[in-house]
């Protein structure tokens, strides 16, 4: 996160088949599809009402329970991540240590295989999509393993399902944070959205404009080819076309 602010703003409520409640601003805008099929888009809230949006994590709580933090002790001391497919495993000689490990596994609900290697260390692998193991990180929390992880390690990341939003309703004024992050996105409550709508006043000189198409492409500074745009995400777009940019 680079900034956030407080602000009081009309809400709406915007509720999913699953029955998730979200609150947002008219403007604020989430990744979603007029149908299941098609390709992702942009919405803002007064436009999602019937379109589907995806989930990208299931939430969980920090678990605090002595069988975590023994977990996070483990994980820590001999386990590790790599970023090619987000590997999380860990290693450990067959003995209680390895069979506490496994149980500790199994009563998480986590899927993981177990490899030999040399002599008789076995490693603990845990299987799933990065989805999965971003879970166990978050609920037990190993403090070095997450030190040492980047969100670059997800790759990209698949939709578990695709919700349906049933219901927007406007329900007055509230509170809300108005943010912006780095990649100008983020994930809120599993969800992807778009943060960037931050407002400036004249004076802070914080706006630019930006070529839709680039001029090195041969886009023209005609009004038909360039919008406003904050000048950090600006710098990110760059000379790229917006669906090289994202």
């Amino acid at each position: 996160m680079e900034t956030h602010e407080f602000a009081e703003e009309p809400l709406f409520e915007v509720l999913l088949e699953d029955g998730t409640i979200f609150r947002a601003t008219k403007e604020h805008k989430w990744l979603g599809r007029i149908k299941k099929i098609d390709l992702a888009q942009w919405l803002t809230t007064s436009e999602i009402a019937g379109k589907f949006v995806p989930r990208l994590f299931d939430t969980w709580g920090t678990d605090n329970s002595r069988e975590a933090g023994w977990l996070a002790g483990i994980l820590d001391g001999e386990g590790w991540l790599t970023s090619r497919g987000m590997t999380l495993a860990v290693a450990q000689n067959p003995g209680l240590v390895l069979e506490h490990t496994k149980q500790a596994f199994r009563e998480k609900d986590v899927d993981f295989s177990v490899a030999v290697v040399s002599g008789e260390c076995r490693r603990i692998y845990v299987k799933g999509p990065a989805r999965d193991k971003v879970r166990i990180l978050g609920q037990v929390r190993p403090e070095r393993l997450l030190e040492e992880f980047d969100v670059s390690m997800l790759g990209r990341l698949q939709a578990a399902k695709w919700l349906r939003v049933v219901e927007v309703n406007e329900i007055g004024v509230g509170e809300i944070v108005r943010m912006s992050t780095s990649a100008g996105t983020f994930v809120a409550d599993g969800f992807p959205h778009h943060n960037c709508g931050t407002k400036f006043r004249s004076n802070q000189r914080m706006l630019s404009y930006d070529h839709v198409v680039p001029r090195c492409e041969g886009g023209r500074t005609v009004f038909t080819n360039i919008v406003t745009a904050c000048k950090p995400c600006n710098a990110r777009k760059d000379d790229k076309s917006c669906d090289t940019a994202g």
